[in-house]
């Protein structure tokens, strides 16, 4: 049989992505019409650029997306005409043109495209009306990204068929053919109950199945449920596990996502889900700070005035910490102050110190804001101990939540009021900190212990 795009269009919306891809591949190779080459590469480089048959593969993705470029096909021209590019208002209508003329034939990726544009409002007035009218044209013939596309338009308040539940029932379609995308954003509806029941353990099933065809971002997500968040299994049993986490973090990493390498370099600093590794620890963060990530820098920085490698050696870490606040970090900010409160790689210069952690906490870095609260406590300045733990809570820090409801239940500057205290309890404990959710299921009466 020869291969057709029909043919090859038909496998990709019914979910066989290997097959698609081989015939698309297939058609780029031996089709006489340069038309049908553009729209097949184009279609080659979609597959590749959502990682519908692996992992997101940047040098196939890129080869075939010029090739679809050279050979006009719009499909290909729509990532180049939505970047950062300046593109004349001439030059789209002709794009857009191209692309209403491929629709019109029947391709649901063309059609997929029409509504991103209308959605986003690229180039054009943003029309949710339109867009919805484009991607549901495109999901009723089985586009998995169509189909995902308007799920996502579906949770938009402004649009005027919004509705949670039509979300649900559009990614679960999506997820059906297999794209891990559509099984990513299903696991997250199921983990936060949006348009259906909440079942973390299904969510778990359903990231965990979308992390091992490759997904970079339910790798990261497993991390911290595994490591940090945890949750409850099909029989109500609390579940969290450390060990999973960091492999999933290292599985992340090795596939060279910048969250989940930030994740596991956190993993051999702290010693989460494996042995405290300061060597490695900071081989992953510097691959971070080369792909430009100041935190990265920061972070290094912070280890190196911490003496994770030796007492000699803390003053390199004030150099990481200064380029990486030059770099634009405000964590960088936060751990420079504190170095120089606590005389870390450098003399102690307490004012100077927390002017740096005034300067972050004005960035809304709830860090800054607790770490200035803490010392404010032990220099027995309660008011304005107590103004920095409520901006932290502010800025969601759990730990200066958990200090800023300590004021409440032991009648610190404010009256005491168990009721606001246990508000501000649930917030730090929505937020990670441990000892807040240890204080809400023990009882007020036990602040001594649980601290």
């Amino acid at each position: 049989m020869t291969d057709t795009l029909e043919e090859a269009h038909k496998l990709f919306c019914s979910g066989k992505f290997v097959e698609s891809l081989a015939m698309y591949n297939r058609i780029r190779k031996d089709s006489a019409d340069p038309k049908e080459k553009g729209i097949a590469a184009s279609m080659a480089m979609t597959i590749y650029k959502e990682g519908l048959t692996g992992p997101v593969n940047e040098k196939l993705m890129g080869d075939a997306g010029l090739e679809g470029m050279n050979l006009g096909s719009p499909l290909s021209r729509f990532y180049f005409y939505t970047s950062d590019q300046e593109v004349s208002d001439e030059e789209f209508t002709v794009f857009l043109t191209d692309l209403r003329s491929l629709a019109k034939e029947g391709n649901s990726q063309a059609m997929t495209q029409i509504g991103l544009i209308y959605a986003y409002g690229i180039h054009l007035k943003e029309d949710l009306e339109k867009a919805g009218n484009w991607l549901e044209k495109a999901a009723k013939l089985g586009n998995p990204i169509g189909m995902l596309q308007l799920a996502f338009l579906y949770l938009e308040p402004d649009f005027s068929k919004a509705d949670d539940h039509e979300a649900y029932l559009w990614t679960l379609k999506s997820a059906a053919t297999g794209y891990r995308d559509a099984e990513y954003q299903l696991a997250y509806f199921f983990w936060r109950g949006i348009g259906t029941d909440e079942n973390q353990d299904k969510a778990v099933f359903l990231f965990k199945k979308a992390a091992e065809s490759g997904h970079v971002e339910a790798c990261a997500t497993l991390f911290h449920i595994y490591a940090e968040l945890g949750f409850e299994d099909e029989h109500g049993n609390e579940v969290i596990n450390p060990e999973k986490g960091f492999l999933y973090a290292k599985k992340g990493a090795d596939l060279g996502d910048h969250e989940c390498i930030m994740d596991l370099a956190w993993c051999y600093y702290k010693g989460i889900g494996t042995e405290k590794d300061a060597e490695k620890a900071r081989e992953w963060y510097e691959k971070a700070w080369n792909q430009g990530d100041a935190m990265a820098g920061s972070a290094l920085g912070t280890m190196y005035v911490e003496g994770c490698f030796g007492d000699d050696r803390k003053k390199e870490g004030i150099s990481c910490l200064n380029q990486a606040m030059q770099e634009g970090s405000i964590d960088a900010i936060r751990e420079l102050g504190l170095a120089y409160v606590y005389g870390m790689g450098v003399e102690t210069d307490k004012d100077r110190g927390i002017s740096l952690l005034r300067e972050a906490s004005s960035e809304k870095d709830g860090g800054a804001a607790r770490e200035l609260g803490k010392i404010f406590l032990k220099d027995g300045k309660y008011e304005e101990s107590l103004e920095a733990f409520k901006k932290a809570d502010e800025y969601e820090d759990g730990e200066g939540g958990f200090y800023l409801a300590l004021f409440y239940i032991k009648g610190v500057i404010v009256p005491k009021n168990f009721k606001k205290a246990e508000e501000i309890l649930y917030k730090s404990a929505n937020n990670g900190y441990k000892w807040a959710k240890d204080l809400l299921d023990k009882g007020f009466s036990h602040i001594e212990e649980v601290m």
